[in-house]
């Protein structure tokens, strides 16, 4: 796992980007902060714009409220004057009623002790005490309220009232006008204002007096986590947050009466397009844009000019690697001028290689053809010096000198059938064991077979690759082995002699050579039991002592199941990963 992800960032690419991304951080922060100052400029552009529309929405209304105020200022500054002539504040009342056209239900003065009498109503009435009176005694100021169900006209209305004060400065009532909710001015939209818009008005407290669209709808547009005290300040704001029935929506506040009745506008966040697209993108989307574009467009860049090129030229060297000679150096006219000039020395070194490796080509054929010759011009002596010796032998006066020739001869014979077979085998650099071996093993049981003297042969070879200081002594064992148990090899009742051949590569880097032979039963006439090989003293087994000795291996012999066995334990070698024994043991030249 750790070394796929090192891969994966140790390549080009990912270097790049990584170099790429710290370059482009400092840039990335920059643009922030900027695009961070950019959107609060243009946010704030937009509330004011959105405030203005608020203003615009709620002019006539504004203007109806301001009115309205009015009109209870200057009646509450005539009230000590009309005190003491009730028809004429009773007529005033009326007329201002009359006045404002059916903006107003009602306009009276009502005493501290709930007795109204001059009101536009015409007729005496107790008022029973209310919240309003409760707070208007306790506190005199000027008032905005509402009220689900006016006292004297019964309907919902907006309540502007103002205290009133003797000659003494004592407050003795107010004066109270209504305003019915049915008749607020609607809303009134310019062309390209956001549309639709809900008009709200509240006071200082927070309470809710007027809704555009009714109490109950307003109350479900007003922000669900600011209340509305929160926003009664001295200035105008804007602010977005969700509201009461879980739409995100644009709320905008501006005062009408300082510190008693403010407006406040609400839009739907969706259509309002400029707050939207200002809320909707935070500052760090932009600088992951430019970082995105400037990241792929030079990666682009380096995979057209670099990594391209480069993966190409690696295909290229990987396939000549891996030995094959028909790759041609990959086109490089558009890279740039560097890689041209890596491709060029490329192409040099490929093409040097190549040459190279046509003259070792050459060189190794020519030290095959000298080695085959070698080999071919020791079996030919040998073979000349065993005629000798059988000219020889027929010159011999007694049996004792004609088998010692005979012995020789064989030995001679089996010498050159091994540099024969040298001669013929594929692969003079690194011999296969097996070849050679199972070719001697055929000219060995067909030299020593006779019509009287058969053999059953049994032979597994496994493909060792030996050096041919291995092949030599190795062969010239088994040569020697593989006589040495057709003398002995005795038949059964049932089978003829029997032989078994074999090369085994063990699996822990030794190769194990097997030679046996099958014991004659006792009840037939045969050479003694139990031989299998010549005395200790004899040269067949000093020859097989030294040829060991030459592949430094160990060699054991056994009786066991009827067989007579000898094993070779070695470790096979190279030419390329081993040299030859400095100095191998003298084969002895006569027997003890």
């Amino acid at each position: 796992m750790t070394g796929g992800i090192t891969s994966r960032f140790g390549r080009l690419g990912a270097r790049m980007a990584l170099l790429l991304s710290a370059t482009l951080l400092p840039l990335g922060l920059i643009l922030m902060v900027q695009i961070s100052a950019v959107q609060r400029e243009a946010m704030g552009r937009s509330e004011a714009a959105l405030t203005g529309v608020t203003l615009r929405a709620g002019a006539t209304l504004i203007r109806q409220l301001e009115e309205v105020r009015g009109a209870t200022e200057a009646l509450s500054a005539m009230m000590p004057e009309l005190a003491d002539d009730l028809p004429a504040c009773i007529q005033i009342m009326q007329r201002v009623v009359a006045r404002f056209d059916g903006m107003l239900a009602f306009a009276g003065f009502i005493p501290n002790d709930g007795r109204l009498q001059c009101s536009s109503a015409g007729q005496p009435q107790d008022l029973p005490m209310s919240d309003l009176r409760r707070d208007m005694i306790a506190d005199p100021r000027p008032r905005v309220t509402m009220s689900l169900a006016g006292p004297i006209s019964g309907e919902s209305v907006i309540v502007i009232s103002d205290p009133v004060y003797d000659g003494a400065g004592v407050q003795v009532g107010y004066v109270a006008l209504s305003m019915p909710h049915r008749a607020l001015a609607p809303v009134e939209l310019s062309e390209g204002d956001p549309d639709p818009i809900e008009l709200i008005t509240f006071d200082a407290e927070g309470n809710l007096l007027s809704a555009s669209s009714g109490l109950e709808q307003g109350a479900r547009r007003l922000p669900a986590n600011v209340a509305l005290k929160a926003l009664a300040g001295d200035r105008s704001l804007a602010l977005r947050s969700v509201s009461a029935s879980g739409v995100d929506r644009i709320f905008s506040v501006t005062p009408i009466m300082q510190g008693t009745l403010y407006l406040l506008g609400s839009w739907r966040l969706e259509d309002v397009d400029d707050m939207r697209r200002l809320g909707g993108l935070p500052a760090w989307l932009f600088a992951g844009l430019m970082w995105a574009a400037s990241l792929g467009t030079a990666l682009f860049g380096a995979e057209r000019l670099v990594s391209r090129h480069i993966r190409a030229l690696g295909r290229s060297m990987a396939a000549f690697a891996a030995g094959d000679r028909r790759v041609d150096p990959p086109d490089l006219r558009q890279a740039p001028t560097e890689l041209q000039a890596v491709g060029e020395a490329y192409a040099r070194l490929t093409a040097a290689i190549v040459r190279d490796e046509a003259e070792l080509e050459n060189m190794l054929r020519h030290k095959d053809v000298l080695l085959r010759e070698v080999h071919h011009r020791v079996k030919n002596n040998l073979q000349l010096i065993a005629s000798i010796m059988n000219m020889q032998m027929r010159k011999a006066h007694t049996p004792e000198a004609r088998g010692l020739l005979k012995s020789l001869q064989d030995r001679v014979m089996s010498l050159a059938t091994v540099h024969r077979e040298l001669y013929q085998t594929s692969g003079l650099v690194d011999i296969r064991a097996d070849e050679l071996l199972a070719d001697i093993t055929r000219q060995v049981i067909k030299m020593g077979s006779s019509r009287d003297r058969q053999f059953s042969v049994h032979t597994a070879f496994d493909p060792v690759v030996l050096s041919p200081d291995q092949a030599v002594p190795l062969a010239l064992l088994m040569t020697e082995a593989l006589t040495n148990a057709m003398k002995y090899a005795g038949p059964s009742a049932r089978h003829p002699a029997r032989l078994w051949v074999g090369l085994a590569d063990d699996g822990s880097g030794q190769a194990v050579l097997k030679v046996a032979n099958s014991l004659p039963d006792p009840d037939m006439t045969t050479p003694p039991a139990g031989i299998g090989i010549d005395p200790p003293s004899g040269l067949g087994t000093q020859l097989l002592t030294a040829f060991a000795q030459q592949l430094q291996g160990q060699l054991r012999t056994a009786e066991e199941d009827g067989q007579y066995i000898l094993t070779l334990s070695f470790t096979p070698h190279r030419d390329s990963v081993t040299e030859p024994p400095h100095s191998p043991p003298g084969i002895p030249g006569e027997e003890g």
